[in-house]
């Protein structure tokens, strides 16, 4: 479980690349979440939703289903659109 300000560092040991050669990683996760990972998302965090998210508020969870409704047909390319290029 995570909470906003933790930061979390992985460090992958990758073959050699031959020329022309480049990674491409992507890190998936399971469960239930709120995002306040980039800048643009810490603006709209909402602590007490998510305390009542993680107690399994019923009244929470339903209302949390009603809003997914209304934005689900939008949300695979959402997800795609947002992937974040890490090069360093």
């Amino acid at each position: 479980m995570s909470f906003p300000g933790n930061e979390y560092r992985f460090k992958f040991d990758l073959p050699a690349l031959g020329e022309n050669e480049d990674y491409e990683l992507f890190l998936s996760s399971k469960g239930y979440y709120l995002e306040w990972i980039r800048q643009e998302w810490l603006k709209g965090k909402n602590v007490p939703k998510l305390k009542k998210m993680l107690m399994n508020d019923e009244s929470t969870w339903r209302d949390l289903a009603r809003e997914f409704k209304t934005v689900e047909k939008d949300m695979e390319a959402v997800f795609w659109n947002s992937k974040y290029s890490f090069i360093q």
